[in-house]
């Protein structure tokens, strides 16, 4: 499913109305900042799931969930970036062990190319990255007597931060360890430190080691000897320094070195 020069070819079929509802979803970023509950939770998520029909390379199959994805620079109302969730509505649906895929739009990119070179120089040098491949996506609106095509376009197919991902890199899944979403956010008290997103149950109902960083980089009573102790027991600090210099070199202005938007991290439980 990621070989990097295998064209996946996906077609989706969806009714007329639940497309035109699908493609105008969006969160508006100004309502969410002058909204009284702005930076005391994460952001909110305006996007649903639709039933539609899924073929994957010749394999249908029927009642997949697809809903659109996107923060705020990706987000299109004629070709959005899609997740596609085959489990939504038929529990145990998978497409070869695989619950879901993601499919990106590239708005950003014409050529098509960013993500799947970035990710790969990621995976070389050592940064847990997702793996990356592209696909021929076909959106096909059911209009009732008829059909028509609302997308036609490369999209890129990547890995979703789940289980698989995290068995790869960690060994473990998520209710093993603790996953976050880190969507404009940082360890920060106050604002930046609340839209951090909890991705599973565990991570909802224990945050101690987000206290715990958070404390330790803002103690003004530590030297900063004491920080750096403090921060080593919470953050492989060498892992860090890797993901640092990749994003760096990648030139990577949507993550968390330059943006502090769009990134995960994971409390491994090997090692906390």
């Amino acid at each position: 499913m990621f070989t990097p020069d295998r064209l996946l070819e996906v077609n989706v079929l969806i009714d007329r109305a639940d497309w035109d509802t699908l493609r105008f979803q969006e969160l508006v970023i100004l309502d969410e900042i002058f909204s009284p509950t702005c930076g005391t939770q994460p952001w909110s998520s305006p996007y649903t799931y639709f039933s539609t029909e899924v073929t994957v390379d010749g394999q249908t199959f029927s009642n997949v969930g697809v809903r659109k994805k996107g923060f705020v620079g990706s987000v299109s109302t004629t070709t959005p970036s899609l997740k596609v969730k085959f489990d939504e509505f038929v529990g145990g649906q998978q497409l070869n062990s695989m619950d879901r895929i993601t499919l990106n739009n590239n708005q950003q990119d014409p050529a098509h190319v960013k993500q799947c070179l970035a990710y790969k120089f990621m995976r070389e040098a050592g940064v847990p990255a997702p793996r990356c491949n592209f696909l021929h996506l076909t959106v096909t609106v059911d209009e009732g007597a008829s059909t028509t095509i609302a997308v036609d376009q490369i999209y890129t197919h990547v890995e979703s931060i789940k289980d698989p991902f995290l068995r790869s890199h960690f060994g473990s899944d998520q209710d093993q360890g603790r996953l976050y979403e880190g969507p404009l956010s940082d360890f920060w008290p106050g604002s930046f430190r609340n839209t951090i997103e909890p991705k599973t149950l565990s991570s909802a109902a224990d945050t101690t080691e987000i206290d715990a960083l958070t404390t330790a980089l803002e103690n003004p009573a530590l030297s900063d000897a004491q920080r750096l102790t403090a921060i080593a027991g919470l953050v492989d600090i060498n892992e860090f320094m890797t993901f640092w210099s990749a994003e760096g070199l990648t030139g990577h202005w949507d993550g968390y070195v330059d943006d502090q938007n769009n990134f995960w991290f994971y409390v491994d439980p090997a090692d906390g």
